[in-house]
């Protein structure tokens, strides 16, 4: 879930991945509010790194913590 992270990954300035991380966003927002939400690996890599260099350090941790809960062998 978390490999060697390579920040030329994530190309903030293509479409299409600005707009994976506003559907993760939108779903996370549903999930702090108790709703079953579902993540895949990608889903909680995307929002993580994301949070990490956004400095939301309090839901980067949050993120991580319901990751490991999906995926505790990743």
């Amino acid at each position: 879930m978390f490999g060697d992270y390579d920040d030329s990954e994530m190309e903030y300035d293509d479409m299409a991945a600005k707009e994976r991380v506003k559907d993760c966003l939108e779903r996370f927002k549903l999930l702090e509010h108790d709703e079953s939400v579902y993540f895949s690996e990608e889903d909680i890599e995307i929002l993580s790194n994301h949070f990490f260099f956004s400095g939301q350090h309090n839901n980067h941790v949050k993120i991580v913590d319901h990751g490991l809960i999906l995926y505790p062998n990743k």
